[in-house]
């Protein structure tokens, strides 16, 4: 999905987004190329993966467009090939082994974090942690984010 010329875009779920049986199974890319897109459930606790066991295989957010998920994500791999602000706005899970790698030098704001944090290249990307924990290891690979942040609320841009 992309967001096109105009300032706002939502789209909302109403299910889960991967009902397969497997773990680590399909990949999903949200692309907001320069507008502010965000993702909502319908009023349910509908899910992106379908838990930690059957988990998307790599979830991607690319673009210079700010993005808000409003959903639990589970995943294997969190590609954030992102320049600008990426919000989880509840838990992400990505279960035994799974990691977030920055490929770009966006910020990644999360509410808890299962799985370990990395970067392509050192000195980049942002981690702000607004409240949970990271279970898992920042900086996995020898590389080191550009800033850690924890416990900073941070506004959303428009």
């Amino acid at each position: 999905m992309h967001t096109s010329n105009i300032n706002y875009r939502q789209f909302t779920l109403y299910n889960n987004l991967n009902k397969s049986g497997n773990d680590e199974y399909g990949i999903v890319r949200i692309g907001a190329i320069t507008k502010y897109l965000t993702i909502v459930n319908n009023g349910g606790p509908y899910t992106i993966g379908q838990d930690n066991t059957h988990r998307l295989k790599n979830f991607i957010v690319d673009g210079a467009g700010d993005v808000v998920v409003d959903n639990t994500v589970f995943t294997k791999l969190l590609s954030m090939n992102s320049t600008e602000q990426v919000t989880f706005n509840q838990a992400l899970d990505l279960g035994a082994g799974g990691n977030i790698l920055f490929r770009a030098d966006g910020e990644l704001i999360v509410n808890g974090v299962t799985g370990s944090v990395t970067t392509s290249a050192n000195n980049q990307g942002t981690l702000t942690i607004q409240s949970g924990n990271v279970n898992g290891t920042i900086g996995a690979n020898g590389s080191s984010l550009k800033l850690i942040n924890i416990g900073v609320k941070t506004p959303l841009r428009s």
